[in-house]
C-alpha cells in the first residue's frame, strides 16, 4: 500500500530523523558531570600521608581567684558537702582553708581538741603572721565547751586570730564559702546608711535618750516646733507633751543641758538623775558665784541660766576635780602675789581642826572660801 506521503524509502526518513535530532540538540545544549573515577590519582612524585588532628588532652592548672583551696589533711572532713555555691580543690598550702590571698583558716574540733590539745598550737606557729586576716573556726561538737573555749579565746588574741565558732558541719561550711563570697564586697553593705529626710534625722536624734520613741519624739516636735524649742524648753513643759512622763522630761533635760566631759563625782550625779534620785552637789552656787568663776577660770560667753531669767535665784551646779584644782592654783598664786617679798607668809587656814598638812588646810580654806556667800 502507497504511503500518504509519497514514496520515501527507510533510508531516507533515517537521514532526515538523525538532521532533526543534530538540530535540535545543536540549539539547546546540556551540560553533564561526568562520573566520579575511581581510577587512582596520578599525581606526580610521592604521596604524602594524611592530616591527623590533635586529641585534646586534660591539663592541670593552679586553681583560680574564684576556687577555695583545701588541704590535702582536710579530706574527708563533713563540712566539705557543704561548700556548694563556691568551686574547691585541693591543694599544697599551711592553712586548712585558703578563702582569698589574704584570707587563711584553721579548723579545729573540740572533740580532737580534747584529745590532742597540742594540735592547734603546732598549726598557729607553722601559719605565723603571712595573712592578713587569720581565722579559727571552731566546731562545737561537745558539751563541754566552756573551758576549751576560754583558752581558744585567748589564744586568738595573743596570736591575732579571729575566733569563729559553728554548732555544725553545714554552718561550718557555710563561713568558709562566705569568706569567698565576700571576697570583694565593699564595706558599704554592712556601713550605716544615713537618712536623707530631716524628720528622720530629727527622730534620731530625740530617740538617743534612754526610754523616748518615735512616737514621743514626733509629739515633742509638733509641740515646740523645732528641736531648738525643745532644747530650751524646761522640764515642766516637756512634761506637758503627751506620752511624756516626769523620768522622760527628766532623762531628756539632762541631755541636753549636761557638759560632755563625765568624770568623778559628775558621772555619779549623771547616773543619779538617770536612776531617778536626787543628785548632791559638790558646791552650791549663785548665778554672780557662776560669773565670777568663769571670769576667773576664762570662760566667754554667758552662763546657765542668764537666757531664762533667773539672776538671782540659787541654782545647783557641780565643780569637777580638774575645776577645782585649777581654782586652787589660782588662789594660791593670787596669795603669792599679795604676800611682799621678805615677809613671812602667814597661814592659810588658821580654823582648820584635825588636819596636819599645811596642803589640806589650803584646799579647806580655799573650799570654804567658794562656799562663802559674796
Amino acid at each position: 500500500m502507497d504511503d500518504d506521503y509519497g514514496d520515501i524509502d527507510d533510508a531516507a526518513f533515517a537521514a532526515v530523523a538523525d538532521a532533526t535530532e543534530k538540530a535540535h540538540a545543536a540549539s539547546n545544549p546540556t551540560t553533564r558531570a561526568p562520573p566520579p573515577s575511581t581510577a587512582p590519582s596520578t599525581i606526580a612524585g610521592p604521596s604524602k600521608p594524611p592530616v591527623v588532628q590533635p586529641v585534646p588532652r586534660k591539663i592541670h592548672k593552679p586553681a583560680g581567684p574564684s576556687s577555695i583551696i583545701v588541704n590535702t589533711r582536710q579530706k574527708g572532713n563533713p563540712l566539705l558537702p557543704y561548700i556548694k555555691s563556691v568551686a574547691w580543690e585541693y591543694g599544697d598550702i599551711v592553712p586548712d582553708y585558703l578563702a582569698t590571698p589574704t584570707t587563711a583558716i584553721l579548723f579545729l574540733s573540740l572533740k580532737y581538741h580534747r584529745l590532742h590539745p597540742e594540735y592547734i598550737y603546732n598549726r598557729i606557729k607553722a601559719l605565723g603572721r603571712a595573712y592578713t586576716l587569720r581565722v579559727l573556726l571552731v566546731l562545737v561538737d561537745t558539751e563541754q565547751h566552756a573551758d576549751p573555749l576560754k583558752e581558744l579565746t585567748k589564744t586568738g588574741l595573743v596570736h591575732a586570730l579571729t575566733v569563729m565558732l559553728a554548732w555544725s558541719p553545714a554552718e561550718a561550711g557555710r563561713y568558709v564559702e562566705t569568706y569567698k563570697v565576700l571576697e570583694n564586697a565593699p564595706a558599704t553593705s554592712i556601713k550605716e546608711r544615713p537618712k536623707e529626710d530631716h524628720m528622720s534625722r530629727v527622730q534620731d536624734f530625740v530617740t538617743c535618750v534612754r526610754g523616748v520613741n518615735k512616737t514621743d519624739a514626733l509629739g515633742l516636735i509638733a509641740m515646740f516646733g523645732s528641736v531648738r524649742a525643745a532644747v530650751n524648753a524646761s522640764e515642766e513643759q516637756i512634761m506637758l507633751v503627751p506620752g511624756w512622763g516626769e523620768k522622760k522630761a527628766r532623762r531628756w533635760c539632762a541631755a541636753v543641758r549636761e557638759d560632755f566631759r563625765v568624770g568623778g563625782a559628775l558621772g555619779k550625779n549623771r547616773r543619779a538623775v538617770e536612776g531617778g534620785e536626787t543628785p548632791v552637789p559638790l558646791n552650791p552656787m549663785k548665778e554672780a558665784e557662776r560669773l565670777a568663776l568663769n571670769r576667773r577660770l576664762g570662760i566667754i560667753g554667758p552662763a546657765r541660766g542668764a537666757e531664762a531669767g533667773g539672776g538671782g535665784d540659787a541654782e545647783m551646779i557641780v565643780i569637777d576635780d580638774e575645776e577645782e584644782a585649777a581654782l586652787l592654783e589660782m588662789e594660791e598664786e593670787e596669795r603669792r602675789r599679795k604676800v611682799p617679798q621678805g615677809e613671812p607668809r602667814a597661814p592659810v587656814a588658821t580654823e582648820a581642826v584635825g588636819t596636819s598638812s599645811t596642803t589640806e588646810d589650803g584646799v579647806m580654806a580655799a573650799l570654804a572660801r567658794l562656799r562663802e556667800p559674796r
